[in-house]
């Protein structure tokens, strides 16, 4: 089995070219799947096609790695900065014409493309080539296809979707993901939208150290440690957050609400927690190991995700792994954000707020379960219950994909 996949140069892939190591740093549901590919023995071309002008990449790189004698990358760079129509055409051009060359060197049994490369899928599917189309959620790509203006590159984006694909395979992580290949898509094609993996959380080995937030935060056995994640930024409420507990703490009894992540309003946040007098209540760890943040996350008695595009993240997908009290925001009616929600015994494991009313629910669900930790505990038990039934290990779930995509092949 032969596979040629097209998809953008993740950031979390650059540090392996840099320096000639297989060293990701993110995108698990890509990384992942590539190394399942490996031991599989199945031989694989990556194409990584640059979005930006990289200077240490001025024409196309060829890269193996020690790890993967399967696959083979190659880093295809764009020939103009991209700030005109003209310089768009001429990159398109010339990168399609390389994924056309290597295309014509092979024949391959499949060809896996991600959302941004839906032309390419469009045109090897009207060529009458197998093509899976990696849908990595789907964000504000529903918002940005209503609107395509007299922007052709964003018609060309719309109709391709509408191509003869085999199978689309979209990330279930909080983004209307279904709502979208029905609206967007052919009817009838064959789609399916998967949780990523979450492997059981675990605590380091030996001893807590300066994980033990009760000691290094100086904290009663009994007060209430609250936790959120990820990058500051607007879309996942990182202000709004700060203002609904600040609102919390004038009438909440003893708490410590940690964020854990790093972002451009970090400055910004730690300035209004001096301004309001919150520092014993509030605190911005900055970026820690992801093997720190499970002990965060185990020490916690509440987490929070209030992110506006999905919650469903694999922060959020590690807290439901590890059966925390999950406080987040409810389906959005109009664009169907956190589509999961129409699981009811999902529902019942969390805690849910109105997205357009965060100032005012988030204080009165948290003051409600500081006061009721038997509703935490029940929530707790809930949550464990459905994450061991639905929820599936990263080793599991791309097994799970792996043979998904050999059957496409075989079909």
């Amino acid at each position: 089995m032969k596979v040629l996949m097209v998809v953008r140069l993740y950031s979390h892939m650059v540090r392996s070219f840099v320096e000639k190591r297989w060293i990701p740093e993110g995108m698990p549901g890509f990384y992942k799947l590539v190394e399942a590919f490996n031991r599989r023995g199945i031989k694989v071309q990556v194409l990584f096609l640059c979005k930006d002008i990289l200077p240490t990449v001025p024409s196309v790189q060829n890269q193996v790695f020690e790890e993967l004698e399967h696959i083979r990358f190659s880093i295809v760079p764009l020939r103009m900065k991209p700030k005109t129509r003209f310089a768009r055409i001429r990159n398109e051009v010339y990168q399609f014409w390389i994924v056309w060359k290597y295309f014509c060197k092979c024949r391959y049994n499949l060809i896996y493309c991600d959302r941004i490369h839906i032309h390419f899928a469009a045109f090897f599917a009207l060529l009458k080539q197998k093509v899976i189309v990696r849908l990595f959620g789907v964000a504000s790509l529903p918002e940005t296809l209503k609107k395509p203006g007299f922007d052709w590159f964003a018609w060309l984006h719309c109709l391709s979707f509408r191509a003869p694909f085999k199978y689309v395979i979209c990330s279930k992580d909080g983004s209307p993901g279904n709502a979208f290949m029905v609206r967007h898509m052919r009817a009838g094609l064959s789609k399916e939208c998967l949780f990523n993996g979450v492997d059981a959380v675990s605590q380091a080995d030996g001893d807590m150290g300066d994980f033990d937030l009760r000691k290094k935060y100086r904290l009663k056995p009994d007060t209430p440690i609250i936790l959120t994640t990820g990058n500051l930024k607007p879309d996942k409420s990182s202000e709004i957050f700060l203002e609904a507990v600040a609102r919390f703490a004038q009438t909440a009894p003893d708490f410590l609400v940690i964020n854990v992540g790093d972002g451009p309003l970090r400055d910004m946040l730690e300035r209004k927690v001096d301004e309001y007098d919150l520092k014993d209540r509030i605190i911005y760890t900055g970026r820690v190991p992801h093997q720190a943040v499970y002990n965060f996350l185990l020490q916690a008695n509440i987490y929070v995700s209030l992110n506006l595009y999905g919650n469903l993240s694999n922060a959020v997908l590690e807290a439901m792994k590890a059966g925390k009290c999950i406080v987040t925001l409810d389906k959005c009616a109009v664009s169907g954000r956190d589509e999961h929600l129409d699981d009811v015994e999902l529902r019942d494991a969390l805690v849910l707020i109105d997205r357009e009313r965060i100032m005012m629910d988030l204080p009165n669900a948290l003051m409600a379960l500081i006061k009721c930790p038997e509703v935490v505990q029940e929530k707790e038990r809930l949550m464990q219950l459905f994450a061991n039934k639905h929820l599936k290990s990263w080793d599991e779930r791309i097994a799970h994909e792996i043979e998904l995509l050999i059957r496409q092949v075989k079909c």
